[in-house]
């Protein structure tokens, strides 16, 4: 664990970030967000920004979670995924 967390996040671009500064509001901010973004019935982004200006951006409300990472460094924006969806392609 991170003994000095501290992360602006963004639910709503009309909306002041939220800076956290343990895993505790971590938790809370996201189990908002993720239901927020259900009760919308709509997936919701929420950007996690570090003092350093890395930012990580989550993409709730949907049966899957995705992950996109951006950082001041050579290759910038990163995207990965883990699993497989259960949606299959039909042509």
């Amino acid at each position: 664990m991170v003994a000095n967390m501290q992360l602006r996040i963004t639910i709503r671009e009309e909306e002041s970030p939220v800076t956290i500064q343990n895993a505790v509001q971590l938790n809370e901010v996201l189990r908002s967000a993720s239901e927020q973004a259900r009760t919308r019935k709509m997936l919701g982004a929420i950007l996690l920004e570090a003092d350093n200006g890395n930012v990580m951006t989550m993409v709730v409300g949907g049966e899957e979670t995705v992950l996109g990472f951006d950082y001041d460094g050579p290759d910038g924006l990163n995207y990965a995924s883990k699993g497989s969806s259960k949606k299959t392609n039909q042509s």
